[in-house]
């Protein structure tokens, strides 16, 4: 049976990517249209973790997020909605996209989101993890070059002391531990249990990148 409330067919339509869709039902229901259900996620939210770029930019366009930043139940931002995502999994009568197209959209959303909203950049969710912290985590080796390149602080800790460079050593994401190190980042930082990057390495390999990394 067809949806009559505008809200529940406007959350449809963004997680469909139905951009015509979209443009018809903002003009009769809050855009926003917070999910009860899910976290709280917003339209440009959904549009975001689903890889919809289209409808995102559009959202965007629209100031979404004008007067009110979209954060989830655990104050996950978009920007770190983004660095999280993957793609959807795949069913027989709707594939996935594929990794690489998923990811370069969310690039993109990001850089997007970023250039509109440059204050958001080192927002941090409940754990105290910023984007880059959860880039860096996920090995996300692209998101965390940009958001390097965009001012990121790459030394910030979360709420257990712990920077970015010791999640990508600890899930031995060696080029990300080398982009952080070369960017200039303290490599001996020491977490709330006294831990440094190099304690917390996947293996012996990434114990020695990081560290010859450093040395040079």
């Amino acid at each position: 049976m067809a949806e009559k409330d505008a809200s529940a067919r406007l959350r449809r339509a963004v997680k469909e990517n139905n951009l015509f869709l979209v443009k018809r039902l903002i003009k009769r229901t809050e855009m926003r249209n917070s999910d009860p259900y899910n976290k709280r996620y917003t339209s440009l939210a959904w549009a975001a973790v689903l890889g919809h770029e289209e409808t995102f930019e559009f959202l965007l366009s629209m100031g979404h997020d004008d007067h009110e930043y979209s954060k989830d139940l655990e104050d996950n931002t978009i920007l770190i909605l983004l660095a999280d995502a993957r793609p959807p999994p795949s069913t027989p009568h709707t594939p996935g996209p594929p990794d690489q197209d998923f990811l370069g959209a969310t690039l993109r959303m990001a850089r997007m989101y970023i250039d509109r909203y440059p204050d958001i950049l080192d927002w941090a969710n409940q754990d105290g993890k910023t984007a880059l912290h959860v880039a860096a985590l996920k090995g996300n080796e692209e998101l965390v070059r940009m958001l390097c390149d965009l001012g990121a602080d790459f030394d910030l800790a979360d709420n257990e002391g712990n920077t970015p460079l010791h999640y990508a050593s600890a899930w031995g994401h060696v080029t990300v531990v080398q982009i952080l190190i070369e960017r200039g980042c303290q490599y001996s930082a020491r977490n709330n249990q006294g831990f440094t990057p190099s304690d917390y390495a996947y293996s012996i390999s990434t114990r020695d990148t990081l560290q010859d990394t450093a040395r040079i």
